[in-house]
């Protein structure tokens, strides 16, 4: 691919003709060239050498990779810790990097509290295991409040600023250097420094949230530390505002594209969160039971699936969907803290048979599973 000829890609005449007068001759020409730079060299705008490397890089993606450098990439793929040890297991670490995460649940179950906790998790410090990232939050429901953002950040500071004071500064010099870089780290980490780092988008009906989503890519162009965008909730303006179904299927396929095609791009989390809706049997025995909004196109669409959910009165995570982990079910509670396990639970991490397991809550799990 690094030696194809430019004259060979599908662009337009006058792109070439510019690229070759600027001395541009195949794709390994332009493999280390920025836009700015591609700019001052051809004579075009930055938009115009944007959608040249653009082709590029799409060409580049059609290229045959091994299974083993699949694998290899999946396992390093950084991700997102919940603050539910066992939840983070489940879902291989976190909420992952370069994926489409839907987040589903009944009101009140904690979809929103789970997306506040990772708003604030994404910003801790490398040393910590976090990415030192930022985060673009989508609020379409009015469901993001400060004073309960501002005791999550806080709590993060303070759990951070706790596992560094365990640190014993006795031993090597290396390890002492480690100790004072740990401790930097945290002098650096403020609730204001966490505060500044979500950037909320108040999303009033689906135009607004179409219009902040195709902005995307020129935020994340802009700000390189956004490792996570949040829109709680992708079903809110689409559940009522909608007469044509039809239309709203084909948004909501284009929609989940994009996310997708932004996750990987730039390797960041996208995370989504969606209400559920009762499913009536029409003449059957099966009654009726829950299942996630904006119907199976739209669940197909997404990489992972999470549905949260009370089981008595204990709130559960269950890991529904997704192309690297099994099905399983885990307790999870929220504290004034955020998103925690359950203390002193003898419930134990269940892994659940796709082919064996039935539950009322969500119709064929067994199909769904299998239609990745």
């Amino acid at each position: 691919m690094e030696k194809r000829e430019i004259a060979t890609l599908p662009l337009a005449p006058i792109y070439k003709t510019r690229l070759h007068t600027g001395g541009y001759r195949t794709v390994c020409d332009l493999s280390k060239r920025g836009a700015d730079q591609l700019s001052k060299d051809i004579g075009l705008n930055i938009h115009d050498c944007e959608n040249i490397l653009q082709v590029v890089e799409n060409r580049k993606s059609c290229s045959p990779r091994s299974a083993l450098q699949i694998f290899k990439e999946e396992e390093s793929t950084a991700a997102i810790m919940t603050f539910s040890e066992k939840l983070d297991v489940a879902l291989g670490g976190g909420i992952r990097n370069g994926m489409l995460t839907e987040i589903c649940g009944v009101p009140g179950v904690g979809k929103t509290q789970l997306c506040l906790q990772l708003s604030c998790d994404v910003q801790i410090p490398a040393v910590f295991g976090g990415l030192e990232g930022e985060v673009i939050y989508m609020d379409t429901e009015g469901g993001f409040i400060l004073d309960r953002v501002t005791d999550l950040v806080t709590a993060t500071v303070r759990h951070c600023q706790f596992i560094a004071s365990g640190e014993n500064d006795k031993g090597t010099t290396k390890l002492q250097l480690l100790l004072i870089y740990i401790q930097a780290k945290v002098s650096a980490m403020t609730v204001e420094k966490l505060l500044a780092g979500i950037h909320v988008y108040k999303c009033h009906d689906n135009t607004q949230l179409l219009a902040a989503i195709n902005l995307l890519p020129d935020l994340l162009h802009q700000n390189k530390k956004i490792k996570l965008v949040v829109i709680d909730s992708i079903a809110f303006h689409f559940r009522h505002d909608f007469e044509d179904l039809s239309l709203r299927t084909r948004i909501l396929t284009s929609l989940a594209q994009t996310l997708t095609g932004i996750a990987r791009k730039h390797n960041i989390a996208v995370v989504v969160t969606n209400q559920m809706t009762t499913r009536v049997h029409q003449g059957s025995d099966k009654g009726s039971h829950l299942v996630p909004c904006l119907g199976e196109s739209w669940g197909h669409a997404c990489t992972t699936r999470v549905i949260l959910e009370y089981e008595r009165d204990r709130r559960l995570a269950w890991l529904y969907k997704s192309p690297c982990r099994p099905q399983t079910k885990v307790h999870y509670q929220i504290t004034k803290d955020g998103i925690r396990d359950v203390v002193n639970s003898t419930v134990q991490q269940q892994n659940i048979p796709t082919e064996t397991f039935s539950d009322s809550s969500v119709e064929n799990p067994a199909k769904r599973q299998k239609l990745l």
